[in-house]
């Protein structure tokens, strides 16, 4: 049947089928989403979500990879004008990351916004005897629980923030770490223009935070040091938040050169 005889109806059928399996796929993150994932969530016999996934693959919106998982593909993210993926960010702020654990001796953290959580896709330890080790690369935060997860909320647009945190409610899951607590903390981060969380998350460890812009001013990543006892607090706080803000300059400039 051609193009243009197509039902109208059946048509907007196939766009929303389309449209909720790239939503399915892009909340899966750099983890990916399986074929059987994708129909469960959105609905789909598993014959008809092959059919649409593998169309979203023809035409390079996805792709799939030798895992059997499903991602966006690097070439659509660029269309967007988002990074061309999380591997490429993570390779081009790996050695500012790097070299700010070098001089704060301390625990650093490379972390992406997903959907209403923050995700760590890099960690350095550092050379400190003592290192705040509670989170690893993988792991989730919701947003504004943590001196990176703060980062890549505070800095979002008044309306965004309050729907994130109203979406947030009823998942927030400690005690310390309310909606009007983040709400202060962001205010603070907005001020300073850095995260700042002694004691918040973690009773004893302290974290700083900035985020990552790409050129258009997109955040698109945070960086984050995190430290144990006293390590972040009194005159050592404002040496340690510049050279996190100079880390996430830098990457901004790798970022805008393509290097």
């Amino acid at each position: 049947m051609a193009e243009d005889t197509v039902p109208a109806g059946e048509t907007v059928g196939s766009i929303g089928r389309a449209v909720a399996a790239i939503r399915c796929v892009a909340r899966g993150g750099a983890e990916g989403r399986r074929l059987s994932d994708v129909a469960r969530e959105i609905g789909l016999h598993k014959a008809t979500a092959a059919r649409v996934l593998a169309t979203l693959t023809e035409t390079g919106v996805l792709r799939r990879e030798d895992d059997r998982r499903y991602r966006i593909a690097p070439q659509f993210l660029e269309a967007l004008g988002l990074p061309v993926s999380l591997g490429a960010l993570r390779q081009r702020a790996r050695g500012e990351l790097m070299e700010l654990v070098e001089k704060v001796e301390d625990t650093g953290l490379l972390s992406v916004r997903s959907g209403l959580e923050s995700l760590c896709i890099d960690r350095h330890v550092g050379r400190h005897p003592l290192q705040a080790l509670s989170l690893d690369v993988g792991a989730r935060r919701p947003l504004g629980a943590g001196a990176g997860s703060l980062a890549l909320l505070a800095f979002l647009p008044r309306d965004e923030r309050e729907t994130i945190l109203a979406a947030l409610a009823d998942r927030l899951p400690y005690r310390s770490v309310t909606a009007e607590a983040i709400r202060h903390h962001a205010a603070e981060a907005r001020r300073d223009g850095y995260t700042y969380l002694p004691d918040f998350v973690v009773h004893g460890m302290t974290g700083i935070g900035a985020p990552v812009r790409e050129p258009s001013g997109l955040i698109v990543a945070a960086v984050s040091v995190a430290g144990v006892g006293d390590r972040l607090k009194g005159p050592r706080r404002d040496e340690v938040a510049r050279l996190v803000l100079e880390a996430c300059g830098r990457i901004e400039a790798r970022l805008a050169g393509g290097a």
